[in-house]
């Protein structure tokens, strides 16, 4: 067994959840530090939120390693304090309770999902000499590498502390290596999908009306739900028969369906569902004719690749990893970001006959068997940690 540390802020999405199973199940002894242990309980017995970490602070055996590292202790306090995040006193009771981490656990492998805390494990990498894995995802890149003074100022004290950077799309990678980030310490693992649940449903999907249309992701701005207004009342103006699928939960979430309630729409047309099992979703996929994504940024939109994996064709706003995805006029639409009517034109241009819906449909299944399956993403997985640990590749 190899032990690894995983950092991991929020709730298990299906692919962590999916990557965390394969890795245990390939008999990695994967350790989390969570705010939401008890989101993880089916997943692993191994997890614990800061708090907890917090209570192990003053124990007696814990005095014992504050004695024996009370250099680093007080060097690690200064570091916090020159981030700007934390005063001294606060950065010892950080250094203290990350002690018992390292100490009982003797991680391999820190693995940071988001970059923003990186600064918070790199002192116990360097002391012990433990690799530290940083993932940048697409909202974390058009955040840290925006040009706002705050984003430049968190990615400047936080990127040169990595041994290592994990993207899940080379656009990201491109914009990193532009950042300064060398190419050797960065590399680019796609989200696997499973094959034998997101695949094209038996029962062919006829393309007729009522045009079957699907968002999916949860109520939050970056989601960017507030287009998917302006496009249904664009649709009516057209006279466009219709019926639209919405799946997520979030902050965003009752705001948003009070507004859709409140306009001069039937509500036969719009469906509300929570987030679903990956069963359930492909489900959802397989029964709609069109994708439609509105997001300002994303990584590699595993919702994407998940409809064309299902044969359901994505029309989206231009953002982070689309075009990696999506061919344009071959397998679906890149609209430029907010253009509502080009995709209200789209939409127009397969119910005329101008667009094919079956041949987008074709070339979308074809594409995205090109992508990793979930087991081949958990194999790329194994064989970095197994890189960055001085093993084999």
């Amino acid at each position: 067994m190899k032990p690894i540390v995983w950092q991991i802020t929020g709730q298990p999405s299906p692919f962590i959840q999916q990557k965390l199973e394969g890795l245990i199940q390939n008999e990695w002894d994967v350790f989390l530090i969570t705010p939401h242990p008890d989101d993880y309980a089916s997943i692993s017995e191994n997890r614990i939120s800061k708090k907890q970490l917090d209570k192990q602070r003053w124990t007696l055996a814990n005095f014992f390693r504050i004695f024996l590292h009370l250099t680093w202790v007080i060097k690690t306090a200064k570091f916090y304090r020159t981030t700007g995040q934390h005063d001294f006193l606060d950065g010892v009771k950080i250094a203290v309770a990350f002690l018992p981490l390292v100490q009982k656990k003797k991680p391999q492998l820190i693995h940071v999902q988001w970059l923003y805390e990186t600064y918070l494990f790199a002192p116990l990498a360097q002391r012990w000499g433990i690799p530290l894995l940083v993932s940048i995802r697409g909202s974390q890149a058009n955040y840290y590498l925006d040009t706002t003074k705050n984003g430049k100022l968190k990615f400047s004290i936080n990127a040169p502390l990595a041994t290592h950077f994990h993207t899940v799309g080379s656009e990201i990678a491109h914009r990193m290596q532009q950042e300064g980030v060398p190419v050797d310490k960065l590399t680019t693992l796609y989200n696997g999908i499973n094959p034998n649940i997101f695949s094209e449903g038996k029962q062919e999907l006829t393309f007729s009306l009522p045009l079957k249309l699907i968002t999916v992701g949860n109520y939050h701005p970056r989601k960017n739900h507030s287009a998917s207004i302006s496009l249904m009342m664009e649709l009516e103006k057209a006279g466009v028969d219709y019926q639209w699928s919405f799946i997520g939960e979030g902050e965003d979430q009752l705001k948003f369906q009070y507004l859709v309630n409140s306009l001069p729409i039937s509500s036969a047309r719009i469906h509300f569902f929570q987030n679903q099992s990956l069963e359930e979703m492909a489900k959802h996929y397989q029964n709609s004719h069109f994708l439609l994504s509105f997001s300002t940024s994303e990584g590699l939109c595993n919702g994407v690749l998940e409809a064309m994996a299902c044969g359901c064709v994505p029309l989206v706003f231009d953002a982070t990893g689309m075009k990696e995805l999506i061919d344009p006029e071959v397998n679906g639409s890149i609209l430029p970001w907010g253009d509502v009517l080009g995709m209200r034109d789209d939409l127009l241009k397969f119910i005329q006959g101008e667009k094919s819906w079956w041949n987008n449909r074709k070339e979308a299944l074809h594409k995205a068997k090109k992508f990793p399956n979930q087991d081949t993403s958990t194999l790329n997985w194994i064989h970095l940690y197994q890189k960055l640990m001085g093993g084999e590749a």
